[in-house]
């Protein structure tokens, strides 16, 4: 399946700390958004997950963040079926501005 708009912004926000977002959205181009976002997923052993918590969309389900050129792979691992989906950071950007 595919990430909808939900999962999309799940991802965006729980990707940034809140001091990550504020230096996100502080960047001035996508270039330096993917070389910041490389130093972040460096610092996290190349790959990030979360379970969703209660209230969220799909809550427990398991939450994966990878690299991928120019962004990131996100996958839910939902009871309903997976899914997952590429972004690139320029569009992750109106996310990080809502979350």
């Amino acid at each position: 399946m595919i990430l909808g708009d939900d999962d999309m912004r799940m991802a965006v926000q729980g990707f940034f700390t809140p001091a990550h977002l504020l230096k996100f959205v502080g960047l001035p181009d996508d270039e330096a958004r993917a070389s910041w976002a490389t130093g972040v997923f460096e610092e996290r052993g190349m790959r990030f997950s979360r379970r969703r918590q209660p209230g969220e969309p799909d809550a427990g389900a398991l939450t994966v963040w990878t690299p991928a050129p120019e962004g990131f792979r996100y996958a839910v691992e939902a009871a309903a079926g997976p899914r997952a989906g590429y972004a690139t950071w320029g569009q992750s950007t109106p996310w990080s501005a809502s979350a």
